[in-house]
């Protein structure tokens, strides 16, 4: 609620009675004081008046002593002063972490190809924060294996620049194992296991792409790791109806595979880099954001 005034306090008393002045003619005449704007005019509340236009709701007009604003629709208004100025912020709320649509349906669970990068277009978000990244994935030896593996991940979030994918954030991260067969540190990483990787942050609205690539390496010949895909249709994209197919057709603007592998993360990716026709292009990696402890 804001309340309009004048900031300056006049300690003049009123006038009272009556007062010479001067009419328009310049000659004096006598003049009511209740006539007269005094002191307590000027350190009292004045009216405002204020008009809104453009893509409103609700009443255009609004008057009185007060302004108040408030949020609706998830939108917060805060309020914050320094130095003698204040400022009103109006965000919409920061959600708790991210899930894409690919984490709600039915999964398998495969491997892309070495240090191979897959791209996909995020839905347009809403603020959100985050305190990790999570990429589900498969882990699996026989009883009579013994050896070590390592897994490694790389993740950028990307925003469009044109025709490019530029890069606006990024997290790499390995995981080591040693184990013998299925006993002992295997219950630790057997199964369909969260691998989980720290990172902090907030993203602002907007539509963004993730890219994903892993490389894994085993020293048991029969340990497995693999990660989980949403499953969609195994079969190739071939582009548009009619139409010659293309290497670059994407089923989804940017849904596809980087055309070099990479254990960097790419700082840009055009979208004509991008391979949508593969099989695999389909088969989105599965990752969430996650916010708080679980």
């Amino acid at each position: 609620m804001s309340a309009f005034s004048h900031v300056k306090s006049d300690a003049i008393a009123d006038f009272t009675g009556t007062v010479t002045g001067f009419n328009s003619q310049g000659s004096t005449t006598t003049i009511v004081a209740t006539n007269l704007v005094r002191p307590s005019d000027w350190n009292s509340a004045h009216n405002f008046f204020q008009t809104i236009s453009g893509n409103t709701a609700g009443t255009s007009t609004a008057s009185g002593t007060n302004l108040i604003i408030g949020g609706l629709n998830g939108i917060e208004v805060s309020h914050s002063t320094a130095a003698g100025a204040a400022t009103l912020w109006i965000q919409k709320q920061v959600q708790d972490g991210f899930y894409p649509a690919a984490v709600f349906e039915e999964a398998v669970v495969g491997q892309h190809g070495q240090a191979t990068w897959h791209f996909q277009p995020m839905r347009r978000l809403e603020p959100f924060k985050f305190d990790r990244l999570v990429i589900p994935i498969f882990f699996s030896n026989a009883s009579n294996s013994s050896g070590s593996g390592t897994l490694s991940f790389w993740f950028g979030l990307y925003s469009q620049s044109g025709s490019t994918l530029s890069m606006l954030h990024s997290i790499s991260s390995t995981q080591a194992v040693t184990m013998s067969g299925t006993a002992g540190s295997f219950s630790l990483f057997g199964g369909s296991r969260d691998l989980t990787i720290p990172w902090t942050s907030t993203i602002d609205e907007g539509g963004y792409w993730a890219g994903i690539a892993s490389r894994s390496t085993t020293g048991g010949a029969n340990m497995t790791i693999s990660q989980w895909f949403a499953s969609q249709p195994n079969s190739n994209h071939s582009g548009i109806f009619g139409v010659a197919s293309n290497a670059t057709n994407q089923a989804l603007l940017g849904q596809g595979y980087y055309s070099a592998s990479s254990t960097d993360v790419p700082a840009s990716v055009a979208f004509s880099q991008i391979r949508g026709t593969a099989s695999l292009a389909q088969r989105v990696p599965v990752f969430y954001f996650q916010s708080g402890t679980v």
